[in-house]
């Protein structure tokens, strides 16, 4: 019996330690640059659940000399390689009306000791699209990769945790 409970011990954390990400709590950040007066405020671990890999979407707002930038950023965790496309790799779908959106910046992509990478985009977004995405009824979108896509739909905690942040930062 012993060596029955060290078996499915050992194949737990076998199956625990291959998971490039565990699911993490979500949380908002905030950055300052005492040097340049620059602030950034940015949401972590936004999980949005679905089939073919872990994806979190996340909102970020960077202060700029009164110039404020906000962009969502998108982390894919798997364990095989998905390449996010550079340009119009991500679109929405508001209550039906498609809003694409194009990378801003360097795609990151990273491996974790050999057993789950990670890719990293940036999508700059107004502000009139980001109110449009927190208040609609049903928000879908696509994330392409260079031979493969994925989609989601964002749940109702989804959409609150963008509300929060739009009334907290952006209002």
């Amino acid at each position: 019996m012993n060596y029955l409970r060290y078996c499915v011990v050992l194949i737990c954390l076998v199956f625990l330690g291959c998971q490039p990400f565990v699911l993490k709590q979500y949380i908002v950040k905030t950055e300052s640059d005492e040097f340049s007066g620059n602030t950034k405020h940015f949401m972590e671990w936004n999980y949005v659940p679905g089939d073919g890999g872990t994806v979190y979407l996340n909102a970020q707002i960077i202060n700029e000399d009164k110039v404020r930038n906000l962009y969502l950023n998108i982390l894919y965790a798997a364990n095989d390689w998905f390449f996010i496309e550079e340009g119009n790799s991500l679109m929405f779908l508001i209550n039906g009306e498609k809003l694409l959106l194009s990378t801003s910046g360097d795609i990151q992509r990273k491996v974790f000791g050999g057993y789950g990478i990670n890719e990293v985009a940036w999508y700059k977004i107004s502000l009139e699209d980001f109110k449009k995405l927190i208040f609609a009824e049903e928000v879908k979108f696509k994330l392409s990769g260079k031979h493969v896509y994925l989609t989601r739909m964002l749940n109702p905690a989804n959409k609150k945790r963008f509300a929060e942040f739009y009334n907290q930062y952006l209002n």
